[in-house]
């Protein structure tokens, strides 16, 4: 969706897409995460943008759960 931007406070913000990306999950995935609160989101605009140091905080942790067998 155009002219919706991401919260002005110092964080570097991801979009749906781009927070998919780094998960390696679909965006529609993380959509349904953030509906369950499994994963934190701010909402701006008609968008929920992701914190990108929480994404990858994330994602490690999907990482190390995948090595050990856990999902």
């Amino acid at each position: 969706m155009q002219g919706s931007k991401p919260p002005q406070d110092g964080h570097f913000w991801l979009s749906r897409a781009e927070a998919a990306l780094v998960l390696g999950i679909s965006a529609s995935r993380v959509s349904e995460l953030t509906r369950t609160d499994k994963i934190p989101a701010t909402r701006a605009g008609h968008r929920h943008w992701y914190r990108r140091d929480q994404v990858e905080q994330l994602a490690a942790a999907r990482a190390v759960a995948v090595r050990r067998g856990v999902r």
